[in-house]
């Protein structure tokens, strides 16, 4: 019992002296003094004070992974409503708690035993009190203040101590609870690691951020398979990391803000942190060329994440989204010469998804995917934003949606846009415009040219000086202009380059002009504000100059996440406000907000890569090709693998070749949609007729001089399309950089980047033309199965 006894002794002592530590004076208080005349030089009572300390240690520790734990648990859906109650009323806590320290203050500091109704020597320092009230609230006490005779009244310091602790508690409130998430996770993390039960898939984010929040969240909706999530923060999610030290930044790492930790308790993911950075990882030219190097368990100390590869039996899906490109690129590069992961490859499939700008420089990561290890895909949220909109079922999406076409899919309308702000998504939707507002001119018989129809895109952007060279030069075969500072200061090109801001007056009066022939104006300033603001504008303008506002629409480019919703509410009330007031149909909102961040990073678009299925459908229907759903792709690659044969270096030729032969692919696939709804046009959208139309094609075989042996009017639309594809053809390949020459020999025309099909349709013989024919027999058999697939689900 002494034991107990001179515990709790103990611990009175030491809460009390919890608040002395930080006393400007503590004479005349003594917590030894507690225990009576003991000498605390004796080396016997040293050790049992050490003895004691140490079971009240313990006993704070075990305290405070309870709370932790309960901060975690009350997070629940159980003890939610409880939580929002605390929360809800953390002022008033905090006022009810300031008012007794003000109050315990007041007592030990200015009155004295025998003193009564002594209000003017109250009110006189109870100035005093108010700072000393608001000190506990930042682990500040001052015992000194106090007058030595409250020092040993047990009441009194206990109102002292539990006031200050109340302080604290209200304080460290958020704190707790973010420590106990960390603390829980990493047990949560560790059971997982070392207890029995595999998953098929393993999927690691890389740092926290929106992008890998949404992603996460839509696999747990989509995945088809068992898994795991796990998410590692880093020090690379904190920008401002780099300017603290100490136990702020340790603080500020382990913490979780409020809206992370609400959304990782949604998701139920397993977290842990890694305290060095995987970009910043410095390897030595024996580690990169050994192959024995463990970035994972031995750079980063994460031994628990390579336990769980050994618990996943098919695929490890790791994510680096966060907005720093080079830091992601770094990391990704690292990571891929991790020997635990390497090993697990061998066996199984590991995919790191690396967000970064898609292009020549990054795609060279990518290369790894040849050499028969792992993948490395490049997440680009710039390009997935324009894929979005070519395979769009929504109507006034695609340029088709805006043409008038004839009967024979000709069209008779020329097509106007406008693109603003020419940043990475502003080129990508340059392209896009280019290659599918691309129809054939209307014409009166089959022998005429198939001419390319009117087709204007402008372009504006204050940094177009330095943005349009390398532009023209990537783009050298298609038809763009060079710098323009003034309106009519050049001659007539497909695509117009202006130097100027969405507010200068060159932008101002080429509105004033243009607005009422414009289709298609997409708005990708980086700024949702600025972007949603000159959206309006153009709107107003666009309704003031008699605009045809059924073929009209202005896309705005989403980037802040944070302000979608305030975008979207002021684009609904102009679209219902310009539908109502104009007459229109209810489908033809003339502002659509496109690249949300939910809607790019989602399972089918990144773990599953919808698009690249669909390449690999459209291959294999193309090619008379017919896998199983779970075989997709194996041709594909197999193609690839004739082409590239096995492990590096590639040819340039081959890496051209097969890059240019996987693109057209994927656009023919997405392409489609737009075939589609120019035959579904021209037959003037009558389902039954189109149907009719499908089956007539694909059961007639195709002669030698592309025809079928079907009606005229059929054997017109189905010439059309075909050339329309060669135009879309030649649109794309001038995009890549590919110009004319006829005289090009088959194995030069890609390491060249030239190709001598790059001429009129009238140039090419019947057999060349056949590939285009087939190309809309291959879009036409696609429809068909789904329609199919529909009608039977």
């Amino acid at each position: 019992m002494n034991k107990f006894k001179h515990i709790f002794h103990y611990l009175q002592a030491l809460t009390i002296s919890a608040f002395v530590s930080s006393c400007h004076d503590t004479t005349g208080y003594n917590p030894v003094s507690l225990h009576g005349t003991a000498d605390v030089a004796e080396t016997g009572r040293v050790k049992e004070l050490l003895q004691d300390s140490l079971w009240v240690a313990c006993a704070f520790v075990a305290g405070a992974f309870l709370i932790a734990v309960g901060m975690h648990l009350i997070e629940s859906d159980k003890w939610n409503k409880f939580w929002k109650w605390i929360e809800s009323r953390l002022t008033s806590i905090f006022i009810f708690v300031w008012i007794a320290g003000f109050c315990v203050y007041s007592v030990g500091m200015f009155i004295e035993y025998g003193d009564q109704g002594d209000y003017d020597k109250l009110f006189s320092v109870a100035w005093m009190s108010v700072i000393h009230a608001f000190g506990m609230f930042i682990l500040e006490s001052d015992i000194s203040a106090v007058h030595d005779v409250f020092h040993n009244s047990l009441y009194y310091m206990t109102w002292f101590s539990v006031v200050h602790f109340a302080a604290a508690l209200v304080s460290m409130l958020f704190v707790i609870k973010h420590f106990g998430y960390n603390i829980v996770a990493g047990v949560h993390l560790w059971l997982t690691a070392h207890l029995p039960g595999k998953k098929d898939n393993l999927y690691i984010f890389w740092g926290i951020n929106r992008s890998s929040y949404f992603l996460a969240k839509d696999i747990k909706r989509s995945a088809p398979e068992s898994y795991r999530i796990l998410f590692v923060k880093t020090a690379d999610d904190e920008d401002s990391t780099v300017n603290r030290t100490g136990l702020d930044r340790l603080f500020s790492f382990l913490s979780t803000k409020n809206k992370e930790l609400k959304e990782f308790k949604n998701l139920r993911c397993l977290s842990t942190n890694a305290f060095s950075r995987l970009s910043k990882c410095e390897l030595t030219d024996d580690e990169k060329t050994s192959g024995e190097i463990s970035i994972l368990s031995y750079k980063l100390g994460l031994k628990s994440v390579v336990r769980l590869l050994g618990k996943t039996n098919k695929h490890v899906h790791i994510m680096m989204l966060g907005d720093d490109e080079e830091s992601n690129i770094k990391a990704a590069t690292n990571l891929s010469l991790d020997k635990d992961l390497n090993e697990y490859a061998n066996d199984h499939d590991v995919t790191i998804h690396c967000h970064a700008r898609y292009d020549s420089v990054n795609r060279v990561l990518e290369n790894t995917r040849y050499s028969g290890k792992f993948e490395i895909h490049i997440v680009d949220s710039a390009h997935m934003a324009v894929e979005t909109l070519k395979g769009n079922e929504e109507p006034l999406c695609l340029p088709v949606d805006f043409m008038d076409v004839e009967k024979d899919a000709t069209v008779s309308s020329p097509f106007h846009s406008m693109v603003i702000g020419m940043g990475q998504c502003g080129r990508d939707a340059v392209r896009f415009l280019y290659e599918y507002g691309s129809f054939v001119q209307h014409s009166q018989t089959r022998t005429d040219a198939a001419c390319l129809s009117g087709f204007r895109c402008d372009v504006f952007d204050k940094a177009m000086n330095t943005i349009a060279p390398a532009f023209r030069n990537i783009s050298k075969g298609a038809d763009v202009s060079g710098i323009n500072n003034r309106l009519g200061s050049d001659s007539w090109h497909k695509i117009n380059l202006y130097n100027a801001d969405y507010n200068d007056r060159l932008f101002i009066d080429f509105v004033e002009e243009n607005i009422s022939h414009e289709n298609y104006i997409v708005i990708s300033t980086k700024n949702d504000e600025d972007g949603i603001t000159l959206a309006v504008r153009l709107l107003k303008s666009a309704i003031i100059k008699g605009t045809d506002m059924e073929r009209f629409r202005i896309f705005v480019r989403s980037y802040n996440e944070e302000i979608l919703h305030y975008m979207e509410r002021i684009a609904k009330h102009y679209n219902e406000s310009v539908v109502k007031s104009l007459g229109l149909k209810e489908n033809l909102h003339p502002i659509y907000i496109f690249g949300k961040m939910k809607d790019l990073y989602t399972w089918h678009n990144i773990i599953d890569d919808s698009i690249c299925k669909e390449s690999y459908r459209y291959y294999n229907n193309y090619e008379g090709f017919n896998e199983a759903e779970s075989d997709l792709g194996t041709k594909w690659k197999e193609r690839r693998r004739n082409k590239l044969g096995t492990g590096l270096p590639y040819g340039f030729g081959n890496i051209n070749e097969i890059r240019r032969m996987e693109h057209q692919d994927m656009e023919n696939a997405l392409h489609r949609h737009t075939k589609m709804r120019l035959i579904r046009k021209a037959l003037r959208n009558n389902a039954e007729t189109l149907q009719d139309f499908a089956n007539t094609v694909i059961q007639h075989e195709r002669h030698a001089d592309n025809t079928y042996g079907i009606s005229v009017e059929w054997q017109r639309i189905m010439d059309t399309v075909a050339q329309t594809e060669h135009l879309r053809w030649n649109a794309s390949h001038e995009m890549l950089g590919y110009t004319y020459n006829k005289d090009v020999k088959k194995d030069q025309r890609d390491i060249k980047m030239q190709h001598s099909c790059l001429t009129s349709w009238n140039n090419l013989c019947a057999s060349t033309q056949g590939h285009d024919y087939k190309v809309v027999e291959t879009s036409l058999s696609m429809w068909q199965k789904e329609q199919n697939y529909r009608e039977k689900n």
